[in-house]
């Protein structure tokens, strides 16, 4: 992503992309959803910006090191099967970005001259632009992205001098931030999106750097990414934070009218014609962030597997391209809940990948380490590449969700605590949490795992609470799409659970799933339907016996 030549000149290139207009929403979330004061938000937005920068840095170190693509270098750490989990998640998580950067143009177009142009028309607009360059190919997006960033970064430093002439104040919010363990999950929450939207160019960071020479030092790569990556984004996420502070009515009433876009057409309506001038091309910024997003699309479809290997590169493009827009004219009206969401769930992926691939790389593939290195001739080789397991994240807190521990971490609506549990792991490897081999369908490993938890005799310890989760191998057939064996694999390890408690009982808190009955149905988002109908049936009728049994044993 950062653009090094053999000859040692070095650039900040394509990230700073993201000195583009997607990215002023993500600052204007904090007072909007989180009513979070300017400096707290300034403070959260710096602290995750930095973790995410560092996450997203370290993976493009990786691309001159194989010379592969993000998701391919994925297999190493989690085989065939866990590459492709990741691909499709990859999929879903760009399209949904580019889903929420469509209609953000499309609101600013049709802000320009209200009236004059819809925004269904603008979002079509947007998608189209955004479409032509990836047809070009790999050396265009280069092209492109090493210039494009220029008029966007003054076009920002517009916005900051005449937001000050508006008149920032960064105490509007004071009365209105909550306080306690509210402030808390609201920073949480909030730090997570921002995680998130720095972290999400990690899955794709690889693919812009795989053609450096072979012998480009790590440190450099990574340097220039973290620094390319975290200034823009800070840049322009704080700039977002500092237009919500503005309390002129007009600007108020922009904001409730057109939502960002409505507020960005009022900052630049003194500057008149020229002002509207900007305004387009602002608009039309956003191409130069979506463009990545669409090709890197085309890549994960790609990696999929041999059979979609063989689609034409445009064919995956345009597809995608075409899927975004769709989805962009879908939900325009609610562009706020679609980013928030879409980000949230982005921090609790891109975490785990992250982990898993800076464990591989830093344990395994050292030159002096178990494997010795990446043998790049085994990427597409399922007898040479892990076997590759799910992992369960208990720390979700959505509209449509909220996890157990989030609960207990803010005070109304929970705190999003995705990728924070992904730290659970240091405790592991410092001896403050002890994991207990067993089989969880094994009556007497369950036994023992309670016996485990109450300590000794000398010793004995309460068990005060359970949280039960279960995870599987799953298989896949085009049949019955993805299953576990056996089948009533959830059902049958909590009737274990249940059948060997201890005394005095521990309070139970079981992770099932959402939207399983029809009425909950309705709330998941319209992108998970489809894997809510089809690839997980067999899954959650197990999930539906669970919940059975529990209520069955709660009378």
């Amino acid at each position: 992503m950062s653009a090094i030549k053999p000859g040692g000149v070095q650039k900040f290139m394509e990230q700073f992309i993201n000195a583009v207009l997607t990215t002023i929403p993500i600052g204007v979330l904090a007072q909007s959803a989180f009513t979070l004061r300017f400096g707290n938000t300034v403070a959260t937005i710096l602290r995750f910006r930095a973790l995410g920068s560092v996450a997203t840095a370290f993976i493009a170190t990786l691309g001159p090191i194989t010379g592969l693509r993000t998701m391919i270098i994925a297999h190493f750490s989690s085989g065939y099967f866990g590459g492709t989990i990741y691909s499709i998640l990859n999929i879903f998580i760009q399209l949904s970005f580019s889903t929420t950067a469509v209609i953000l143009g499309g609101q600013t177009l049709a802000n320009i001259n209200p009236g004059t142009l819809s925004l269904i028309v603008g979002i079509i607009i947007i998608g189209v632009c955004c479409l032509i360059p990836c047809f070009i190919g790999y050396d265009m997006v280069h092209v492109y992205e090493r210039y494009a960033w220029i008029v966007t970064s003054v076009i920002m430093l517009f916005l900051w001098g005449l937001g000050g002439k508006a008149g920032y104040d960064i105490n509007t919010q004071k009365l209105f931030e909550d306080t306690g363990r509210a402030l808390s999950a609201d920073i949480l929450s909030f730090g997570g999106i921002v995680f998130g939207s720095f972290s999400g160019w990690a899955p794709v960071a690889a693919d812009y750097n795989c053609r450096l020479p072979a012998d480009t030092p790590p440190m450099r790569v990574f340097l220039l990414t973290f620094l390319s990556v975290f200034i823009p984004l800070c840049f322009v996420e704080i700039l977002g934070a500092a237009l919500m502070t503005i309390t002129d009515p007009a600007y108020i009433a922009a904001y409730a009218d057109g939502s960002t876009g409505g507020v960005i057409a009022q900052v630049l309506s003194p500057w008149g014609h020229f002002g509207q001038f900007i305004l387009v091309l602002l608009a039309l910024s956003i191409i130069v962030n979506n463009i990545p997003n669409t090709y890197s699309t085309g890549l994960s479809i790609q990696a999929l597997g041999r059979p979609f290997a063989m689609v034409p590169r445009f064919f995956c493009v345009f597809l995608a391209s075409v899927i975004y827009t769709v989805a962009g004219v879908a939900g325009r009206e609610h562009f706020s809940a679609i980013l928030s969401n879409f980000l949230s769930i982005l921090s609790y992926w891109t975490a785990f990948f992250i982990v898993i691939v800076a464990e591989e790389h830093f344990i395994f593939r050292q030159k002096n380490g178990p494997l010795g290195g990446y043998n790049l001739d085994d990427y597409d080789t399922l007898s040479k590449l892990p076997l590759g397991l799910a992992g369960a994240v208990v720390g979700m807190s959505e509209v449509w969700y909220t996890g157990p521990l989030e609960k207990m971490a803010g005070a109304t609506y929970g705190a999003d605590l995705g990728f924070e549990n992904e730290t659970i792991q240091n405790y592991v490897k410092k001896g403050k949490a002890r994991l207990v081999q067993g089989d969880a369908l094994v009556k007497s490993d369950v036994r023992q795992a309670w016996s485990e938890a109450q300590g000794s005799d000398s010793e004995p310890t309460q068990v005060d609470f359970l949280i039960f989760t279960v995870s599987g191998t799953p298989h896949f057939s085009l049949a019955k799409c993805f299953t576990i064996n056996p089948p009533n694999l959830v059902t049958q390890s909590l009737l274990n659970v249940l059948e060997t408690l201890p005394s005095p009982q521990p309070k139970i808190i079981t992770i099932s799933s959402a939207g399983l009955m029809r009425a909950s149905h309705k709330s998941v988002p319209l992108p998970l339907k489809p894997l809510y109908n089809y690839l997980l049936t067999l899954p959650h009728r197990d999930k539906c016996g669970a919940e059975e049994v529990v209520a069955y044993s709660t009378g």
